[in-house]
C-alpha cells in the first residue's frame, strides 16, 4: 500500500475513479444511493466537521442504527482526518457516556432519542463541541430527514443541515497517511470496562 492511504479513498472514493459512481452502493427500503451519492455526502460532512473545528486525530463517536447516515458518517469522519469510534444506540446511557469521556470525543453523531437520554451527562464533557442528530429511521422512513436541535442537548444540530452546509464549503480535505489513526474499536469489557483497540488506515486495507 502507498504511504498516502485513506480508508475513505480505499473503500469509497476510489470507486468513483474506477467509473462506478452511478452504481448502487446502498439500499434502504425502496430508496437507493449510488457511490456518487454516498461520496458527495461524505465529503460534505468531512468539510462541515473540519469547518466546525475538528482537528486531525480527534475522535468522533458515532452511535447510530444501521441506516444510510451511518455510512456517510463513517467516511466523512475518515476523510476529515478524524478518528472513528462506534457505539450501540441501545446501550445503556451510562455506558455510552463512559466511552464519550474515555475517547474525549469532539463530536457525537447519534439519534435524538440517544442524545436526549445522554443530555444530563453531555454538559460535563469538556471536549465535546457538537452533537449531530440523524433520525432513527424505520425502513420506510426518510433517513435524511431534518432533526430539530434539542433544547437540553448542548451544541445539537441536524446531521442533514451539517451536510447541506458542507456542500457550500471549499475547505480542502487533509492528506492522510497509511499509519495515521483511523478507528478505535472497543473490546467486550469482559474483564472490566471496554478498552479501545487503536487501528490505522492500513489495518483495514490489510484485512480486506
Amino acid at each position: 500500500f502507498p504511504d498516502d492511504l485513506s480508508l475513505a479513498n480505499y473503500f469509497l472514493f476510489d470507486r468513483l475513479r474506477e467509473g462506478k459512481g452511478d452504481k448502487v452502493a446502498l439500499r434502504f427500503g425502496d430508496r437507493a444511493w449510488t457511490y456518487t451519492d454516498v461520496a458527495d455526502r461524505s465529503r460534505a460532512l468531512a468539510r462541515a466537521l473540519i469547518d466546525g473545528g475538528l482537528a486531525p486525530e480527534q475522535r468522533v463517536y458515532v452511535v447510530l442504527p444501521d441506516t444510510p447516515a451511518f455510512a456517510w458518517s463513517i467516511f466523512g469522519i475518515l476523510a476529515a482526518g478524524g478518528v472513528l469510534a462506534m457505539g450501540n444506540p441501545i446501550s445503556p446511557p451510562d455506558d455510552l457516556a463512559y466511552v464519550l469521556d474515555y475517547v474525549r470525543a469532539t463530536v457525537l453523531i447519534t439519534t435524538p432519542e440517544v442524545a436526549a437520554a445522554l443530555a444530563p451527562r453531555l454538559r460535563d464533557l469538556p471536549c465535546l463541541r457538537a452533537v449531530l442528530l440523524a433520525p432513527n429511521a424505520a425502513t420506510d422512513d426518510d433517513p435524511e430527514a431534518y432533526c430539530d436541535p434539542l433544547p437540553d442537548v448542548p451544541f445539537s444540530a441536524s446531521l442533514s443541515q451539517a451536510i447541506k452546509q458542507g456542500h457550500k464549503s471549499a475547505t480542502a480535505l487533509p492528506q492522510i497517511r497509511h499509519d495515521d489513526p483511523a478507528i478505535w474499536l472497543f473490546t467486550s469489557g469482559s474483564t472490566g470496562r471496554p478498552k479501545a483497540a487503536m487501528h490505522s488506515h492500513r489495518d483495514f486495507a490489510f484485512n480486506t
